[in-house]
């Protein structure tokens, strides 16, 4: 049970420390012998240091405080995002270390297996940590991945063939274990973890270049069964667009995401229906300047525009909060990069359209997605240390080992 215990042991104090000893037997259940054994190994294989204690108003001994070594072991996060790779090194204790990397992303796999493999060696490299130390690397990918191959399908903006097997690829590269995951699950799951989003029950979108969505339901990632939930930007808004081809994209997507409100605004200026409108005479037709327009209230393009996307949002949200039930909506991406300006007007429709509507607001974790992919090679790392003691004791029942 030595490893079992001890993975016990790392999670409450990664969750809850500093503690003492007493502290940990109390708080997981283990006898003070067990936890002294344990604790002991961790000492000496530098996973855990002691520190002083924070209470100064007790009469003689203190206690003696354990708290995890920060340093001792890392990970690599990586996000694949639509025009950079985003790489930054996470330690034990669930904190970003060192430089944040952003690399270009050239948009075929090969070169990005490359890219990350070049760029975690630097970023250790220029942090002096020894690649020893490197214990996990975990991806964001844009796309749906399957857990079982580590295969990548439905990326948007990668121009080579669906279903490439990313995590193999990466584990030729490095040493130790690699785990890839949907850019919206991984954000989800930052939001969860980083970003005060403790909610058993929530719904994350994503609104940017694309659409998507991750689900925590009952505390817990849910992919799906074949690992498409969450794939938001593929509801379909309405019999129009049955049977419509949209390519790699959703047609919710297209409706909604950045580039469909350049898009709109474009054709109705093609149209004619704005002449004279000061965002149709203006140059910059991107998301944050529409935004920008609306907010000052000096464009009818502007106004028509992002009342028709807060519709077709508002009504995808109902729909969503309709079927899970979910406690909150979490918005991100880079829509939502200029602020929280409509949200008023999205809980309007939302509310009108649930029975018991959800909380609403912007995500708050900053890289969300980075923090998420550190939460699960944290949970992968100490779920290692639980496996490989089962395995022991299995080999030991068998007669495989003293």
């Amino acid at each position: 049970m030595g490893r079992i215990n001890q993975s016990l042991i790392l999670a409450e104090i990664l969750h809850n420390g500093p503690l003492s000893r007493a502290d940990i037997s109390r708080n997981t259940g283990l006898s003070k012998p067990s936890v002294s054994r344990s604790v002991g190994i961790l000492l000496q294989e530098n996973l855990l240091r002691k520190v002083p204690s924070r209470d100064h108003s007790r009469v003689g001994r203190r206690p003696e405080l354990l708290s995890i070594n920060h340093q001792a072991c890392l990970f690599a996060c990586v996000d694949i995002g639509g025009s950079d790779l985003t790489i930054t090194i996470g330690n034990l204790s669930g904190e970003f270390v060192g430089n944040t990397e952003s690399l270009k992303n050239n948009h075929h796999w090969e070169g990005i297996v490359e890219t990350i493999h070049a760029g975690v060696k630097q970023l250790l490299s220029s942090a002096g940590f020894p690649i020893e130390r490197l214990k996990g690397i975990g991806v964001a990918v844009q796309g749906v991945v399957d857990l079982g191959g580590f295969t990548v399908s439905s990326a948007p903006n990668i121009g080579d063939p669906d279903g490439y097997p990313l995590g193999r690829a990466l584990r030729s590269c490095f040493s130790c274990p690699v785990l890839i995951e949907n850019d919206v699950n991984a954000e989800a799951l930052g939001e969860h973890w980083k970003g005060g989003a403790r909610y058993s029950n929530m719904v994350h979108i994503s609104l940017g270049t694309v659409v998507g969505g991750g689900l925590i339901l009952n505390g817990q990632l849910f992919r799906g069964a074949h690992y498409y939930a969450g794939e938001i930007g593929w509801l379909i808004p309405g019999k129009d667009y049955l049977f419509r081809s949209l390519d790699k994209y959703g047609s919710l997507e297209s409706l909604i995401s950045g580039p469909a409100m350049t898009r709109k605004v474009e054709s109705l200026i093609a149209q004619g229906n704005f002449a004279g409108d000061a965002l149709a005479e203006s140059s910059d037709l991107s998301p944050k300047n529409i935004f920008r327009y609306y907010k000052a209230g000096t464009s009818d393009l502007a106004n028509h525009v992002v009342k028709e996307w807060l519709s077709n949002l508002g009504i995808a949200i109902s729909n969503i909060c309709s079927l899970l039930d979910p406690e909150a909506v979490i918005l991100g991406g880079g829509l939502t990069h200029s602020g929280d300006f409509f949200l008023n007007e999205l809980r309007e429709i939302v509310n009108w359209g649930t029975q018991n509507p959800p909380e609403l607001h912007i995500g708050r974790a900053k890289n969300a997605s980075l923090c998420g992919m550190l939460r699960l090679c944290l949970d992968n790392y100490l779920g290692t240390l639980h496996a490989a003691e089962m395995g022991r004791q299995t080999a030991c029942s068998n007669g495989g080992g003293g």
